[in-house]
């Protein structure tokens, strides 16, 4: 099971997918556009979702994300926080 958390991009206003592997932070966007993140990111350049159309944007990110085949059979949970050992 992998969890993800979803929040704003403070300077697009954009949403932006989270996920922890285990050894990398990533971030997902849209279709074909994911990289690595830093926590200093995460923290500092996103807040969480706070108006209707900011979680509805969200609840379709996350659908699409998890419209796509995972490859490994990964299952996917949404999680408020990420933790890495609690320190997310």
């Amino acid at each position: 099971m992998m969890a993800y958390t979803i929040r704003i991009c403070k300077a697009t206003g954009e949403p932006e997918l989270f996920f922890y592997d285990g050894s990398e932070l990533t971030v997902y966007s849209h279709v074909g556009q994911h990289a690595a993140a830093s926590v200093d990111y995460l923290r500092g350049s996103t807040r969480p979702a706070r108006t209707a159309a900011e979680i509805q944007a969200c609840t379709d990110l996350a659908r699409g994300w998890l419209a796509l085949p995972a490859a490994d059979g990964t299952k996917w949970v949404q999680v408020s926080r990420l933790a890495r050992g609690g320190a997310l």
